[in-house]
């Protein structure tokens, strides 16, 4: 600490420390789904061997729309999940995952977009958007087990007084 109590380079530190989160969150979340769902095989023993691309090509075409499906739809998740499930003490891990979910939910739209059609792409940004937008709210406190139970058993505000004809 220095004189007037602050910790030298603590943005730094905290900056450096939710970049490492997102990119091992990122590496994380790449590898294990590449590695549970495996691509098409390249040796297709049933098919012609005149047919044989095209079938390779459509079947690479649906795993890319399908690994752009499973990224983008974490990538939302993780996104929501960092901003409505941890507190504000946990900014650092708020951030980390914003970001990492940022990155994989714009790898996902990279798969999507190299396997399938612009529309779903479309549906992808909109759901992440939705997403965001709903749990914005929760960016300053996050949203905890008993604020939401507290909201949910307050009583509802009193109404304008009934009147009588």
């Amino acid at each position: 600490m220095n004189q007037n109590g602050t910790v030298p380079l603590a943005g730094v530190l905290r900056v450096v420390y939710f970049l490492s989160l997102a990119s091992v969150l990122v590496a994380f979340t790449i590898s294990t789904v590449g590695n549970v769902y495996q691509g098409p095989s390249e040796e297709e023993e049933s098919v012609p061997e005149s047919l044989r691309g095209l079938v390779i090509d459509q079947d690479r075409e649906d795993y890319n729309r399908n690994l752009g499906v499973i990224y983008s739809l974490l990538g939302t998740g993780i996104m929501g999940a960092a901003i409505v499930a941890l507190r504000r003490e946990m900014n650092g891990l708020r951030v980390g995952g914003l970001f990492g979910g940022t990155i994989i939910f714009l790898t996902g739209l990279g798969y999507a977009g190299s396997g399938s059609a612009d529309w779903l792409i479309s549906v992808w940004s909109f759901l992440a958007l939705a997403v965001l937008a709903a749990s914005g709210r929760y960016m300053d406190e996050g949203a905890t087990v008993g604020a939401i139970m507290a909201r949910l058993q307050a009583p509802p505000p009193p109404g304008p007084p009934a009147s009588m004809p």
